[in-house]
């Protein structure tokens, strides 16, 4: 699982860096992959909801959300800039064949495409769902 973290904080950098963002792009691609994780952290929540029928930490008040956002944040900022990771990480990726090149950059490709579309069919099945109040 750390390595396709890896692998994501990576694609993002390169994408960021090739957009001409000169100043930041590390920061800037933790905080796209802190993103994707957040949304991931919905979609679970959804689901967990959706299956016990129970509405669940939307209750909590928005600084607990807030909270749990910034700790994704800071999680993902430590896993790559502690002890200076992300030198590791790029160093690993920055001579990759080309045919690894295509493969890691479909795999990120599919994680932001179905982190997207899981979010969006399990909130669209959610607000269809009988518990919720219209």
């Amino acid at each position: 699982m750390l390595t396709f973290i890896d692998n994501l904080y990576y694609r993002l950098y390169r994408f960021i860096a090739a957009l001409g963002e000169n100043s930041i792009p590390r920061y800037n691609a933790v905080l796209l992959l802190s993103i994707f994780l957040i949304l991931n952290f919905i979609t679970a929540v959804v689901l967990i909801m959706i299956v016990t029928g129970k509405i669940i930490i939307v209750d909590l008040t928005k600084e607990y959300l807030l909270i749990i956002g910034l700790l994704i944040i800071a999680l993902n900022s430590y896993r790559v800039f502690g002890r200076n990771r992300y030198k590791n990480i790029e160093d690993r990726f920055k001579d990759e064949s080309k045919g690894a090149r295509i493969r890691n950059n479909l795999l990120a490709v599919a994680y932001i495409v179905l982190t997207i579309l899981f979010l969006a069919v399990s909130l669209i099945y959610l607000n269809k769902s009988s518990f919720i109040p219209q």
